[in-house]
């Protein structure tokens, strides 16, 4: 007989009534959900609001070179 069995082992969860916290309160799943989710989305914000910051940085900076491309191009043609 193998050392380890290929068989998958169900399992063993624990009626909900018997998963408790160590506080000895249940665990409230959708309450963990609710907190897991904020978290993420607080995270994402974080996240996009330095991305929309950048953005508006480059396009910032896009504008200043496009117009200082066009000013010199009009003091190379009033040379001309």
């Amino acid at each position: 007989m193998p050392r380890y069995s290929r068989q998958k082992k169900e399992a063993k969860m624990l009626p909900k009534e018997e998963r408790l916290c160590s506080g000895g309160q249940f665990v409230e799943t959708n309450e963990w959900r609710h907190k897991v989710y904020t978290y993420w989305r607080d995270n994402l914000e974080r996240r996009l609001a330095g991305v929309n910051a950048s953005l508006a940085k480059l396009e910032e900076q896009m504008k200043r070179e496009a117009t200082t491309r066009l000013h010199d191009d009009i003091r190379t043609e009033d040379k001309n």
